[in-house]
């Protein structure tokens, strides 16, 4: 029997990030204030509910943020602003205090959350990002790039994710599970 450190984590797990994803990616960060330099009408967060639609078969799926709004906000200011039913799902974060700011932003978005998988020993995630660059491409199939000026209002984005979800959650689901 292995050690239970040797045990791969097969929980589902989601990395996400904010700006591309949940909204377009120019987002701005000044003077206690934070808004969307984009075409009028965009929204803060105008996707998010199309993240939840996406989520909703599968409950047992827990998020991890990989956004730069929790270096620059902290962890709770960063969970604050997503929906409750979002927040609801969020178990931490790649980057926390202890970390050295400066090294975690001159990663690339890949390697800040594969750091994050082989602390936790995770085999059963994926990340939906506009970033990927440094991705390898034999772990493209666990990220759901999406364009930075529709993320999820994407049709593409939103059927790659629903598809994606699916198939991680098949992996731990037994015939007669949930």
């Amino acid at each position: 029997m292995l050690p239970d450190s040797a045990i791969p984590n097969i929980q589902p797990v989601l990395f996400l990030d904010f700006d591309g994803v949940l909204h377009p990616s120019t987002v701005i960060y000044g003077q206690g204030e934070i808004y969307l330099c984009e075409k009028e009408g965009a929204a803060l967060f105008e996707w998010a509910g199309v993240l939840i639609a996406a989520l909703e078969p599968y409950p047992e799926i827990q998020i991890i943020l990989s956004t730069s709004w929790v270096p620059t906000l902290g962890f709770e200011q960063a969970l604050i602003w997503l929906p409750q039913k979002i927040q609801a799902m969020v178990i931490g974060a790649t980057w926390h205090p202890a970390m050295d700011k400066k090294q975690w932003y001159s990663s690339s978005r890949f390697d800040q959350i594969f750091r994050y998988v082989r602390e936790h020993k995770f085999f059963n995630w994926l990340a939906i990002d506009d970033d990927d660059q440094g991705w390898p491409e034999d772990m493209q199939l666990a990220l759901v790039h999406t364009d930075p000026h529709l993320g999820l209002g994407s049709g593409k984005s939103r059927l790659e994710l629903e598809t994606l979800l699916h198939k991680m959650v098949s992996r731990v689901r037994t015939p007669s599970g949930p």
